[in-house]
């Protein structure tokens, strides 16, 4: 397993941000200074370019809650409830579900750099794709931790499972500093995404499971703690998982670094009892290495065994997921989807992925549906 994070900073989420909304991205977001604004815009009168949040970036164009087209608006999804939804008209809700914690678990090991610019649509995909959802939901968290305690976290956060929180790219970061993830309280674009999206160095094992369980975990999620509050036990949850490496033991793995403690029966056992034994509370996305028998990147370490990469230049491919999709098939039908990291374009797997999968599992959710008696398995 290797150890380079870079993902994307708030800086490279700006530039991107920029060619995609041509320069009227963060209009509508409140500001103190310039800087707020991102590249394009000025802070005016206490928000970017002057304009008051009143509806929502969809990342092709702004549209309205009522689905009109506006321009310079704000990036900040509303807050008001739908008139109507298929929810209201059988549980009475206005929302199709109250609460959803998205969880995004990184690699960010030095094999990733392969994949960068992909992983630069990648985060324009989630902000486009899950955006026309998160109208629809009453309360959304939406937080990015690695697959290796990240170093460049807050002291006493750099520990496996806390959200990525990049404090020194700005005022912007700094000030998300006890709230490391996004919500109703935060503007929804890429600047704002872009402070929780890690880069840098990191070491060379990579534990994504480990990651996942303790992000979710009380002690994390505890008043004042790294996640502060992240994870609500009530609400829908959804995790997204991108890896071009297999959760795998030392035994197993090619380069002879330990893997997340336990094997998938655990981690399913585990996440199923941080929530609460409501099986239906859980979705899965995951972008993995495919069979290497029928891979367009079939994973190839030199005999070095080194990850060094220039992704312009040299790929190594991607190993196959084989222990974290047998987790993923422990999963309730229709709450797991798998797709190929190899692929050219994230596109379809975010639109299917929060256009079908999350939104039915949104739909379908209940949040009293728990077994009380759902036991802690044993640590491995």
């Amino acid at each position: 397993m290797g150890s380079l994070a870079r993902g994307i900073s708030a800086a490279a989420a700006a530039a991107l941000v920029s060619a995609c909304f041509t320069g009227s991205f963060a209009a509508g977001r409140p500001c103190a200074e310039d800087a707020d604004c991102g590249p394009a815009l000025a802070c005016r009168e206490g928000y970017c370019d002057g304009v008051a949040p009143t509806s929502v970036s969809t990342g092709a164009e702004d549209v309205t809650s009522s689905g009109a087209s506006t321009s310079g608006a704000s990036s900040e999804l509303t807050t008001s409830p739908p008139e109507t939804t298929e929810a209201a008209e059988t549980t009475g809700s206005p929302w199709l579900c109250e609460k959803i914690d998205i969880l995004v678990v990184l690699d960010q090991s030095r094999s990733m750099a392969q994949w960068d610019a992909r992983l630069v649509l990648l985060a324009n995909d989630i902000i486009n794709f899950a955006a026309p959802l998160l109208e629809q939901i009453g309360s959304f968290h939406l937080g990015v931790t690695t697959a290796d305690a990240l170093s460049v976290n807050p002291d006493g956060c750099e520990l496996h499972g806390a959200l990525a929180i990049q404090v020194e790219e700005g005022p912007l970061c700094a000030a998300l500093e006890t709230h490391p993830y996004m919500d109703e309280s935060t503007n929804f674009d890429l600047l704002t995404f872009g402070c929780f999206i890690p880069y840098g160095i990191g070491v060379d094992v990579e534990q994504p499971m480990r990651s996942m369980l303790a992000a979710l975990s009380p002690e994390l999620n505890a008043p004042g703690a790294c996640n502060n509050g992240f994870h609500r036990e009530d609400a829908l949850l959804v995790v997204i998982l991108i890896t071009d490496e297999d959760d795998d033991p030392a035994a197993l793995d090619e380069q002879g670094f330990d893997g997340s403690p336990g094997d998938p029966q655990y981690w399913y056992e585990k996440l199923r009892f941080l929530k609460r034994g409501n099986d239906d509370a859980i979705v899965v996305g995951a972008l993995l290495g495919e069979d290497p028998g029928g891979s367009s990147c079939p994973w190839m370490l030199p005999p070095s065994k080194s990850e060094e990469t220039e992704s312009s230049v040299l790929s190594i491919g991607a190993e196959e997921g084989v222990r974290l999709r047998q987790f993923m098939d422990r999963l309730p039908v229709g709450h797991a989807y798998v797709s190929s990291i190899c692929h050219e374009s994230y596109t379809d797997f975010f639109s299917q992925f929060f256009g079908e999968i999350v939104q039915d599992a949104c739909e379908d959710h209940d949040p009293l549906a728990i077994d009380p008696d759902v036991l802690d398995p044993t640590a491995p």
